[in-house]
């Protein structure tokens, strides 16, 4: 089936063009005989790529079983995000390598038996070597300085998930460059194909410097859990919003008012801004009381989850959710939202291509209205129902 008319994000140059889609069994290839205007004069991208988020419809990667990561991944895609870094919170390192395991295996199923869901690029390791006086919602008991010998433990094991997979995945792991053994960590996650995020951390601008020049790549979840702003005072986040790494943001409207996503936007280059949701609880309902992987409680409470203490303990947005956000609350273009939630995240984990429309690739597209609203989405040339919440 050719879809025509429709305006095609160009991934290459960051543009979107007019032309026609033709899906070809599971892959886009050449113009079809058989035509469809279903979608004209509406926008279609490859898929978003969320490269931090814990867990959606009640269920965390830190604990999910098989079963549950399937379900997972599939509401995932269901709501445009096509690509996914699994994100492991803190929990002991015992766990954090079950969980590991739990979402390669998933991985494998997935794309062994063309199960329409979220394709796995990586797992995103925001756990264990933070800074305990900027812990946020994770548990301290289990915080230890950066180990090289368990990130090899972990990289083994994504190592090993490439080889069945054929395919290559991304490790990203988030740190306090100021604890012990951070940036000889950093140096060495650079020189073995992994990437290092600055976050959950007191450090000052410098320190935050040295971690970039050591080989991180970006900040997690900016403003959120990093020293704040004073101008008379050398922070973390002054080099973030400073310096040439990429920036990953949640922009929900409660982790950060919608005045400084307008400010992140003003201040970072359109290619370094990363648009994450950073999700607990995405799927789940106003008012619901549920319990994290750790145990605790949290309430869906105005919009995002909280612990019972009022802590924010992840957002409850979708990608999609997000990049209209952005788009309303700093007035970007569609082009530079697209980036954000399209090419950035990618080039940040240095594992671009996965959100390209090209002929031979896997036929996954997002559609949508000049509106945003979600018309339809396609995983490997399936078209998928939409999700509601």
């Amino acid at each position: 089936m050719t879809y025509e008319n429709l305006n095609i994000f160009d991934t290459a140059e960051g543009v979107y063009k007019k032309g026609n889609i033709s899906v070809c069994d599971k892959a886009f290839g050449k113009e079809c005989a058989d035509a469809d205007n279903e979608f004209a004069g509406m926008y279609a991208h490859g898929g978003y790529a969320d490269i931090h988020t814990h867990g959606v419809l009640g269920y965390f990667f830190e604990r999910a079983n098989l079963d549950e990561l399937i379900t997972m991944l599939k509401y995932y895609a269901s709501a445009g995000t096509l690509y996914i870094m699994p994100t492991i919170a803190t929990i002991s390192f015992e766990d954090i390598c079950g969980a590991t395991d739990r979402i390669l295996a998933a991985a494998e199923k997935i794309q062994a038996e063309n199960i329409p869901a979220a394709t796995v690029i990586g797992v995103h390791y925001e756990c264990r070597y933070l800074n305990p006086v900027k812990a946020g919602a994770h548990r301290r008991e289990w915080f230890a300085d950066p180990d090289i010998k368990e990130a090899d433990i972990l990289l083994g094991k994504i190592r090993e998930a490439e080889k069945k997979l054929g395919r290559k995945l991304a490790a990203h792991f988030t740190l306090a460059p100021e604890m012990d053994g951070a940036m000889e960590f950093i140096k060495h996650l650079a020189n073995n194909g992994a990437t290092a995020g600055i976050g959950h951390s007191d450090a000052d601008y410098d320190i935050s410097m040295q971690a970039l020049n050591a080989g991180a790549v970006s900040f997690t979840h900016t403003f959120n859990q990093l020293r704040p702003i004073h101008h008379r005072t050398s922070t973390s986040l002054t080099c973030a919003l400073t310096s040439d790494a990429y920036t990953e943001y949640i922009c929900d409207g409660f982790h950060s008012l919608p005045e400084i996503a307008k400010l992140m936007r003003r201040a970072k280059d359109a290619d370094k801004m990363v648009l994450i949701t950073d999700s607990t609880a995405a799927g789940i309902a106003e008012g619901t009381v549920f319990t994290s992987f750790d145990g605790n409680p949290v309430k869906i409470d105005g919009g995002v989850g909280r612990l019972m203490n009022g802590t924010i303990n992840g957002s409850i947005i979708t990608m999609h959710k997000g990049f209209v956000n952005y788009i309303n609350f700093t007035g970007a273009s569609l082009e530079d939202a697209s980036k954000a939630t399209i090419i950035n995240p990618l080039k940040m984990l240095k594992n671009p291509g996965y959100t390209t429309i090209e002929e031979g690739k896997p036929a996954n597209f997002v559609v949508f209205d000049a509106e945003y609203n979600l018309k339809a989405i396609f995983v490997n040339g399936q078209r998928i129902d939409i999700a509601t919440v």
